[in-house]
């Protein structure tokens, strides 16, 4: 095995500056103050095109923090997996699961520095929240840790969570669903499954969203990819949808709700719910 040398604090610190984070710029969109000039100028480019992007991001956030409410006080559900938790600018899932049930645990996973440093930070004094530093894509690694397992009764139902994260992942619809057929695999009957995604709703928006896409993976960002309603279904392998299906974030659970901006109807979301087991 080849010797790595640690990369220097003036290195890193460069690094930081000079590359987009899907992170800060997530935070950003929902009107934020976690974020440097890299990622104030992708955004710029992309509100070129929707000038309203933010109400994507805060559409996203809202439909997290409502599934987490059902989750917790209709199905029961006591324990979470929060994949890729970022940097959020309001209430985060422990506290909004906690605020219904003090006891349910919530595991935070994610693997960009910023975001752990954050996250240990107002976590430390919560022995039902632990923080992790894993990849949420390659879920086999992830799963088998002692630190998670530790955590995690996986004999019981478990809440996992992958809002605004799937569509950073390259690859067909059936790539991304394989990442979620492992986590479902190991997920005792009656767990969920909450996503939500960029959507490409094929109808005039379509070519707007495919600039921004295309704006999105020239730049230093290098991720972001719109899919189709159907893609997105697609990753809930083995699951039933629970109503109101995959929609449009702002329509979960209420299909009735007018978006206040195109754009607002361009990010989809829903759950799924594992019946039977699959071990």
């Amino acid at each position: 095995m080849m010797d790595c040398e640690p990369i220097s604090h003036d290195s890193f610190v460069a690094q930081l500056l000079s590359n987009a984070s899907d992170a800060r710029f997530w935070n950003l969109a929902q009107g934020g103050k976690d974020h440097f000039a890299v990622d104030r100028t992708l955004m710029l480019g992309v509100k070129e095109i929707a000038p309203h992007f933010g109400d994507l991001a805060v559409a996203s956030e809202g439909f997290l923090l409502r599934a987490c409410q059902y989750l917790t006080g209709t199905t029961g559900i006591a324990q979470f997996i929060d994949c890729g938790p970022g940097l959020p600018i309001g209430h985060r899932v422990h506290e909004v699961v906690q605020a219904i049930n003090p006891t349910a645990k919530v595991l935070y996973v994610d693997n960009d520095p910023e975001v752990l440093a954050h996250a240990h930070s107002f976590v430390a004094a919560n022995k039902q929240v632990r923080v992790v530093d894993g990849d949420i894509f390659t879920p086999d690694d992830l799963l088998e840790s002692k630190e998670v397992s530790s955590f995690i009764d996986w004999s019981e139902p478990i809440a996992i969570i992958q809002t605004a994260t799937l569509h950073h992942r390259s690859g067909s619809a059936s790539d991304v669903a394989s990442i979620m057929q492992t986590y479902i695999d190991v997920a005792a009957p009656g767990s969920c499954t909450v996503i939500s995604h960029f959507l490409d709703p094929q109808d005039v928006a379509s070519g707007a969203l495919r600039r921004i896409e295309k704006h999105l993976l020239d730049s230093s960002f290098g991720t972001g990819w719109f899919r189709t309603l159907d893609e997105i279904r697609a990753m809930f392998p083995g699951q039933r949808l629970l109503d109101p299906g995959v929609v449009p974030c702002h329509q979960w659970p209420n299909t009735e709700i007018d978006p206040t901006s195109w754009v607002q109807g361009c990010v989809a979301g829903g759950i799924g719910q594992k019946l039977t087991c699959t071990r």
